[in-house]
């Protein structure tokens, strides 16, 4: 587990990161940026495929934010697991919507806390 005292929350559960990564502060840092990087165009497609009612995108969006969302702790694994099924029957899409604001709502919260991370660890290094 890393000892670094910007690398802890209440808000995202850090143990597969602490488990991986080898108290690798680096590698910490590279996948919180590459994670803040790529998630912000996944969840805006996500948002604009359920405008658009687009089970498919939904379904392949949520499939790639599951692991992702998984792996950086944040706490929507099963809401993804449900918009994947129910977009998987096309059915549904109120039911869609709000779950992905619930995502949505997590995510922001989680980029939140991330981005102070990143931002204590760079205050420590210099």
């Amino acid at each position: 587990m890393l000892k670094n005292n910007c690398f802890h929350s209440e808000i995202v559960d850090l143990s597969f990161l602490n488990n991986n990564l080898s108290d690798d502060i680096e590698l910490y840092t590279e996948m919180i940026s590459v994670f803040l990087t790529e998630s912000k165009g996944k969840v805006t497609t996500l948002k604009k495929a359920s405008n658009e009612e687009d089970f498919t995108l939904i379904k392949e969006v949520a499939h790639f934010l599951k692991s992702s969302f998984t792996i950086m702790g944040l706490k929507s694994k099963n809401l993804l697991v449900e918009i994947e099924e129910l977009s998987s029957q096309s059915k549904n899409i109120k039911r869609i919507r709000s779950l992905i604001n619930s995502v949505i709502d997590n995510y922001q919260e989680s980029i939140i806390e991330y981005e102070r991370m990143l931002s204590c660890f760079q205050k420590n290094n210099n």
